[in-house]
């Protein structure tokens, strides 16, 4: 009788332990879940927000031409939009000064950020500035502050891992 009531203490406390192994399994679920919420809200507000400066960019661009035939009009007969972007080298020019004009006209994407959600965990927290999308590479360029001087740590971020603080807005 007593090696009875002691297995079926054994089993309480192993179903007692389980109980409170499922409920932080799920409280780390909720965690996670919250967490990739967070990534994926990130996540569009960048898209967005470069959307929107590549749609701007794409129009500077197709002024720059009109204006470039306008003003070359009697000098190049035959010269067509088509043809000025088909020259690798004159697309080239014009996508680079397309990109240096939005960032005069609105200051580009320079705006105080924080790391949050990184895998690199010392990052997490770090404000910084962010100084240019880098089209290759599909990350930020991001300027994090140190204890000597602000924007001043050079890192590549990807949009996910980036913050925009209240105060930048």
């Amino acid at each position: 009788k007593m090696a009875r009531m002691l297995e079926e203490a054994r089993k309480q406390a192993a179903a007692a332990r389980e109980r409170k192994k499922s409920k932080k399994n799920k409280k780390f679920d909720r965690w996670l879940k919250q967490n990739e919420d967070e990534r994926e809200r990130r996540a569009k507000t960048w898209a967005e927000r470069i959307a929107k400066e590549n749609d701007y960019i794409d129009l500077i661009g197709k002024l720059m031409v009109a204006e470039f035939l306008r003003q070359s009009m009697n000098k190049a007969m035959g010269l067509t939009a088509e043809r000025v972007l088909t020259d690798t080298h004159a697309s080239e020019v014009i996508a680079k000064e397309c990109r240096e004009a939005y960032g005069i006209i609105f200051g580009g994407l320079k705006c105080r950020v924080v790391v949050a959600g990184s895998e690199n965990k010392d990052m997490n927290g770090r404000h910084g500035t962010i100084r240019f999308w880098d089209r290759e590479k599909d990350k930020f360029c991001v300027g994090l502050d140190t204890k000597k001087s602000p924007d001043s740590d050079v890192q590549f971020l990807i949009p996910e891992t980036l913050d925009v603080l209240a105060s930048s807005r």
